[in-house]
């Protein structure tokens, strides 16, 4: 996404002159969305790669930090990517143009 801009000293992210905040994690969780911009992620496999296959957390401390993370990125605008949902599977991101986009 071309108009993103993230700052992973202070975990900040800029869309169109619009800034967010996030947390550690939010923002390590939007960095792998965004790698693999477009494609479906499994929730498992974001879990082991933002917080480690040796932690012992639950899937849906995921779907806790996108429903946050959903919340920031929406304050950047209209414009601004969006996070879909795949029921009880996983999230992929999409920039606003991409018409398959849903929330």
């Amino acid at each position: 996404m071309r108009d993103l801009v993230l700052d992973p000293q202070t975990f900040r992210v800029v869309f169109r002159a619009q800034a967010v905040f996030l947390t550690r994690l939010e923002f390590r969780l939007l960095e792998q969305l965004l790698e693999c911009e477009g494609r479906l992620l499994y929730r498992q496999d974001l879990l082991n790669r933002v917080w480690g296959p040796q932690v012992s957390v639950e899937v849906r401390t995921v779907d806790s930090h996108i429903v946050r993370l959903r919340r920031k990125l929406q304050r950047l605008g209209d414009q601004s990517p969006t996070i879909e949902t795949v029921w009880g599977v996983g999230y992929r991101i999409h920039s606003v143009n991409d018409s398959s986009a849903s929330s």
